[in-house]
Order: structure tokens, then C-alpha cells, then sequence
């Protein structure tokens, strides 16, 4: 019985963090311009919240008398469907004031320079890869780091990446 009360407290708390940091970073960045999205990464995440919900109902159903335990393992479940859907949208963003990569907000003023490679010859995929000034916690120092975006572009997404790139970034690397 504990073991599931801990767990739908720990996702509770994870869930709610990240639904407050999702609303934050969506009010801080503004407009959104351009998604890049995988649609493998989408269907595959389709795929496991239908899964999912079918363990929900089935859990639900197999409860002959309903007991402490039984609705801390459905609460946890649940709470991992919202957690999976709404918080792991993977998608990264280009905004108005910034892009929104890898679960965090990064202003305009805080990309260095960035660069788009080719990773793909035959399909012709590239990668976006920024160069990004960010706070260290630890040292109380302002830092540089390199993000290569999780997600693939291909040659008619790179035309309108490249665009709003160059708008708000002055400096672009070549490769």
C-alpha cells in the first residue's frame, strides 16, 4: 500500500512542477511561430497513452472491492497519463522571444550563434544546434553550452527555421 501511495505523490508533485513551469515558460515565450515536431515521437507517444488508458480501465475493472491501495495504483496511473500527455509534449518551439528546447525557455539574447548541419544524405535531415548562455546554480556564473535540438528538420522546414533564425540571431556559424 505504501509503495503506491509514494509513488502517486511523487508523480503528483512532478506533474504539477511541470504543469506550473509549462504555463510559465508558455506566458514567458510569447506567439508561437514554428513547431518542429517528429511525427515518429508523436505516433509513438499516441500509441503508449492509448496503451495506457487501457491499463487505467483495465486496473479499474479487474477491482472487486474497492480499498486504499486500489485507488492510489488508479491515481498514479492517471496522474502518469496527464504527466505523459500534457507535460512530455515534445515538440520544440520557436516564439516570438525565444525558443522553447529540451524542457526549458531560452530567450533570443541568450543564443550565442547557431547552426544547421546535415545529418542525413539520401533523406536530407539536418540538425539545429545553438549555442546558448545560461546561469550555473552551482558556480553563480553565467555559462556557454551547446544544444543540439532533439528533433530533425528536413529541407523545406530548414528554409522557414533558417528564416526565423536569422531574424532574431545575428550570428550563424557555418559548417
Amino acid at each position: 500500500m505504501y509503495f503506491f501511495f509514494i509513488l502517486t505523490i511523487t508523480i503528483a508533485i512532478i506533474t504539477i512542477y511541470g504543469i506550473i513551469k509549462k504555463v510559465k515558460y508558455k506566458r514567458e515565450a510569447g506567439k508561437v511561430l514554428f513547431i518542429i515536431e517528429n511525427l515518429k515521437i508523436k505516433r509513438i507517444i499516441q500509441v503508449l497513452s492509448v496503451l495506457l488508458i487501457f491499463t487505467i480501465l483495465y486496473s479499474f475493472l479487474k477491482i472487486k472491492e474497492f480499498n486504499l491501495e486500489d485507488l492510489f495504483k488508479l491515481t498514479f496511473w492517471i496522474l502518469w497519463l496527464i504527466y505523459f500527455l500534457i507535460i512530455k509534449d515534445n515538440n520544440e518551439k520557436i516564439t516570438e522571444k525565444g525558443i522553447i528546447a529540451l524542457d526549458r525557455f531560452i530567450k533570443w539574447e541568450n543564443i550565442n550563434y547557431y547552426k544547421i548541419n546535415r545529418i542525413s544524405q539520401n533523406r536530407r535531415l539536418y540538425a539545429i544546434i545553438l549555442n546558448v548562455k545560461l546561469r550555473s546554480k552551482f558556480l553563480k556564473k553565467e555559462i556557454s553550452r551547446k544544444i543540439i535540438l532533439r528533433h530533425k528538420i528536413n529541407e523545406s522546414q530548414k528554409e522557414e527555421v533558417e528564416k526565423l533564425l536569422k531574424k532574431h540571431i545575428t550570428k550563424e556559424v557555418s559548417n
